[in-house]
């Protein structure tokens, strides 16, 4: 069925059948939003503010920044070697490892 057009179709010069209609967009319902994922979730809960009280005074700190300090004073005190450590954790964890293995070669009479 051939079409009769008062002009020449081809390269940016769509059939007027296929053009969009006067005032109707290309893309009625537009980009879908974003689905949350776990950056989106951890960057919000970090972003809330709480009420800290140190030495008597009220301070408005970020979850982020209660965070990061934290980490910051976990890290020192574990180079600095200080007891309640993670290093110490560990060094008593293999010190129990090392009786178990030794328990299971020579057993206790019972």
């Amino acid at each position: 069925m051939p079409r009769e057009t008062d002009y020449e179709v081809g390269y940016k010069k769509p059939p007027k059948e296929t053009r969009f209609k006067k005032g109707q967009s290309g893309n009625p319902r537009g980009r879908p939003s974003a689905t949350e994922n776990l950056r989106m979730l951890l960057g919000k809960v970090l972003d809330e503010t709480i009420t800290l009280t140190e030495n008597g005074r009220h301070r408005k700190i970020s979850l982020y920044k209660l965070w990061s300090n934290s980490s910051f004073v976990a890290v020192h005190r574990v180079t600095t070697g200080r007891p309640g450590t993670s290093s110490n954790l560990c060094r008593s964890s293999s010190k129990k490892r090392s009786r178990r293995k030794h328990s299971k070669l020579n057993p206790r009479p019972g």
